[in-house]
C-alpha cells in the first residue's frame, strides 16, 4: 500500500504493556470502502489467473452442427423457457440435456459444479454431449456469488466440452463468464450462438449444391471434349480413313499384303477399298516401283 493510503485491516492486535507499545498483525488488508468479498474475489481471480485458467489461448470453438446440448439452470423462471424456445426454433435436430440445478444461494455453487461435472461424463449410445451452456437470469452481485466460487471455475475449466456462461448479467462478469469457452450477455443469445439457423442452413446446402452442379457440369464438358478430341483423332488414324484417300488393303492367303515380292503370278487377291471389295489374280509383278 501507498503512504496515505485509507486502509481496513483485518487481524489480531497485540499489547506489550512493559515497553507500552502495540502491533496489528493483519491477516486482511484493503482500501476502506472495498468489501471483504470482493477482496476475496480479486485474491482468487489473481490466483485463478496465475494459474492459466483465464487463458484467452485454451478457449475452444463451439461445434458448428451440435448433436446433444447440455444445460445447467434453474427449472423455474423464464430463463429455461427461452433456451428451449430459442433450440427448437432454430435448429430442433439436437437433443437437450438438461440437469436442473439452483443458481442461488447455499449450496448453488456446488451443485451448479456438480451439474457440469456430470454433463461432462455423460454417455448414451457410446457418445455425449458436444457443448454445454450454464445460464440464470442475472441478478445482484450477491446473487451471482455461486458464478465466482473456486468450485464451480475449476469445474468449468476441467469440463471436456466447451462451455458457455449466460449468466444474463451485461455490466458485471464473474469469474466463471471469464473460464468459459464463451459467454453469452443472455440466455437467449447464448441459445442463438449454440444452435444454426436451420433456414441459413438450407439456404447454405442450396447454394452448395448449385455449386456442385456447376461443377460436375464443368467436368462433363471438358471430359465430353477431351472425348471428342480422341475421337476425331482415332478417326484420322483408323484404317477406314485412309482408305477413303483412295488406297486399298490387299490380302493374299489371309496375309496382309506389303511387298509385291511375297506373291507369286497367278496368286489369288483380296482387295479391300472404302466402300467394297474385289478379287483378283496376279498376272505380273513388279517389285522396283
Amino acid at each position: 500500500p501507498a503512504n496515505g493510503l485509507a486502509l481496513v485491516a483485518h487481524g489480531v492486535v497485540r499489547l506489550y504493556e512493559r515497553q507500552g507499545s502495540c502491533e496489528l498483525v493483519a491477516d486482511l488488508l484493503f482500501p476502506e470502502g472495498v468489501g471483504v468479498a470482493q477482496m476475496q474475489g480479486e485474491r482468487l481471480y489473481r490466483q485463478l489467473d496465475s494459474e492459466g485458467l483465464f487463458e484467452p489461448s485454451r478457449k475452444r470453438p463451439l461445434p458448428r452442427l451440435p448433436r446433444r446440448i447440455g444445460i445447467v439452470s434453474s427449472e423455474r423462471g423464464a430463463v429455461i423457457h427461452d433456451l428451449l424456445s430459442v433450440l427448437e426454433r432454430r435448429f430442433p435436430l439436437a437433443e437437450v440435456i438438461f440437469l436442473p440445478t439452483p443458481v442461488q444461494g447455499p449450496g448453488a455453487a456446488a451443485a451448479i459444479a456438480h451439474a457440469v461435472g456430470r454433463l461432462g461424463r455423460w454417455r448414451r449410445d457410446g457418445g455425449g454431449i458436444d457443448v454445454m451452456v450454464i445460464a440464470r437470469g442475472g441478478g445482484s452481485d450477491e446473487d451471482l456469488a455461486a458464478f465466482n466460487d473456486e468450485r464451480l471455475v475449476r469445474a468449468i475449466f476441467a469440463s471436456p466440452v466447451p462451455v458457455v456462461s449466460a449468466v444474463g448479467h451485461e455490466t458485471n462478469l464473474t469469474l466463471s463468464d471469464l473460464v468459459a469457452d464463451l459467454r453469452a450477455p443472455t440466455p437467449s443469445a447464448a441459445a442463438e450462438l449454440l444452435a444454426p439457423d436451420v433456414a441459413a442452413l438450407r439456404s447454405d446446402v442450396r447454394a452448395l449444391q448449385r455449386r456442385a452442379e456447376h461443377a460436375l457440369k464443368q467436368q462433363f464438358n471438358q471430359r465430353r471434349r477431351a472425348l471428342q478430341d480422341i475421337q476425331r483423332r482415332l478417326r484420322a488414324l483408323s484404317p477406314s480413313a485412309t482408305l477413303s484417300r483412295g488406297y486399298a488393303i490387299v490380302e493374299s492367303d489371309g496375309r496382309v499384303l506389303h511387298d509385291a515380292r511375297s506373291v507369286e503370278p497367278g496368286a489369288s487377291l483380296r482387295i479391300q477399298l472404302h466402300r467394297g471389295r474385289l478379287a483378283g489374280t496376279v498376272d505380273s509383278i513388279d517389285a522396283e516401283s
